[in-house]
């Protein structure tokens, strides 16, 4: 029996539209919402090109579901810079439900240390009225994160969100979403997701904080419900959490008072070095501080504007730009107890190797060079020699 669900799951989770896919396909929309309803069976032609496309094997398509619903688009803290807000949330939703469905193989294997991230969040409840947080609530907040959870330094930042508990994985979003983040299987797993496609190791840091700050301040948010007034709000709130979490005041006034001018960008370079941030955001965090006069303030921006660095500011293409580690970590650890992990998970699935370097975003031969074939499988003396046999 052909499974239409699977093949309406998995083109959501690889974020193609119905009429996307019947284009790659070359075939009749029409025909592909027969097939997912279940009014029709694909010939065998159609489901050769869709397992090519999808990289699972034939088998895939004819075994029952095996995707949990785990994750809820309401409380996904998505948006889009332009266009409908919450377009495309049900592709990302239905990608999280895979996502967590392969992060639970994992663990059953190999557990992650408990990091101090969720109780960090209860605290963060028992604490303040997250209904009503005031400017120096999140200011608060952000402070104490950043120590709970043990951030010295930006330069390790992912490192550290990554072993306080936070699963962090890239994927190819639209251009206009910088990033998104959720809770998991009631509100016990925290997941950020980086678009893959943004350039920039400032901007990444920036939409980590972001990101940290909607799981800690809107965990219980229905972003569903929410209207647009309000979504401004909390993303404003993340924004301010971010700058906080990102730029602890101490610190940060006590490097920007010895910065010598502040109107001039290139003075920001050593500080936007060490804190990993844009030099735009010192600057705006610094004159929100009182730190500058209104007439610096003028200047700096007009300095902005005049060297050109509203979209390209010194050290963007230098700045080294971090990838998640925690799941590569896990998979290797899970190999050490068991070699063939990698190999019993496509079997498993009926899917190709392809299909797991998809959800996980990784590029190398990672997981392919850990495929153990089977005993003899393409070993020169197992082969028929067809010329002895002419003889």
């Amino acid at each position: 029996m052909f499974y239409g669900e699977k093949l309406y799951t998995i083109r959501e989770m690889f974020s193609y539209t119905r009429e996307d896919l019947a284009k790659k396909l070359q075939v009749d929309e029409q025909l592909l919402w027969k097939i997912e309803t279940n009014q029709m069976n694909p010939d065998f032609k159609l489901i050769n090109e869709m397992k090519n496309f999808f990289n699972v094997q034939t088998s895939y398509f004819f075994e029952k579901p095996y995707v949990n619903a785990v994750s809820d688009t309401g409380k996904i803290a998505f948006r889009k810079s332009i266009g409908d807000k919450r377009e495309g949330i049900h592709a990302e939703n239905t990608f999280l439900d895979y996502f967590f469905t392969h992060i639970s193989d994992i663990e059953q294997i190999v557990y992650p240390v408990l990091g101090p991230f969720n109780s960090y969040c209860h605290r963060v409840e028992s604490k303040y009225n997250l209904t009503q947080l005031t400017h120096e609530d999140i200011k608060n907040i952000a402070e104490e994160a950043r120590e709970a959870l043990n951030i010295v330094s930006n330069n390790r930042l992912m490192y550290s969100l990554e072993i306080s508990g936070l699963y962090i994985v890239e994927r190819k979003l639209e251009n206009t979403i910088d990033a998104y983040s959720t809770w998991l299987l009631e509100d016990s797993y925290p997941v950020i997701v980086l678009n893959s496609g943004k350039n920039s190791a400032v901007r990444r840091n920036f939409d980590m904080g972001h990101e940290l700050g909607h799981l800690i301040l809107h965990q219980y948010v229905d972003f569903d419900e929410i209207n647009a007034d309000r979504l401004k709000e909390l993303e404003s709130e993340a924004n301010l959490f971010s700058s906080y979490f990102m730029l602890p005041e101490e610190e940060l006034k006590n490097d920007f008072l010895k910065i010598g001018n502040p109107t001039k960008p290139d003075a920001y370079i050593p500080l936007k070095e060490n804190y990993k941030m844009s030099i735009q955001s010192i600057a705006y965090r610094a004159n929100k501080e009182g730190w500058m006069t209104k007439e610096e303030n003028r200047l700096f921006w007009k300095n902005i504007n005049k060297q050109g660095y509203r979209k390209f500011e010194p050290l963007d293409d230098k700045l080294p730009i971090h990838i998640p580690g925690k799941i590569r970590s896990l998979i290797y650890n899970a190999l050490k107890v068991n070699e063939s992990f990698i190999t019993d998970w496509l079997e498993k699935y009926s899917v190709d190797i392809k299909y797991f370097e998809y959800i996980f975003n990784i590029k190398d031969d990672f997981l392919s060079s850990n495929i153990i074939q089977p005993s003899g499988y393409h070993q020169t003396q197992n082969v028929l020699k067809l010329h002895n046999h002419w003889k």
